[in-house]
């Protein structure tokens, strides 16, 4: 079996943080990613680009979730309820 368990990296915020403040920190989040050199920083670390933010960095998550309790049902491993 060939297992492929990604690590999404980025910023994490508390759920109370204002909106205001979670737009900043988005824009903050794309103009670096934009930025020149970016992609050659993550080729030099070993990283793939990953930049995704918002709805859809939600709906990516949740479909995760989804697709490693699957996999870890199918494999007969024990998992705590969520």
């Amino acid at each position: 079996m060939d297992l492929v368990w990604p690590t999404v990296r980025g910023l994490y915020l508390s759920a109370d943080v204002p909106e205001a403040a979670v737009r900043a920190w988005t824009a903050a989040f794309r103009e670096a990613s934009a930025a020149p050199g970016y992609a050659a920083l993550l080729e030099r670390h070993g990283l793939y680009p990953f930049a995704l933010t918002g709805t859809a960095l939600d709906d990516y998550v949740q479909a995760q979730i989804a697709a490693y309790r699957k996999l870890a049902d199918g494999l007969g491993l024990r998992r705590w309820p969520s």
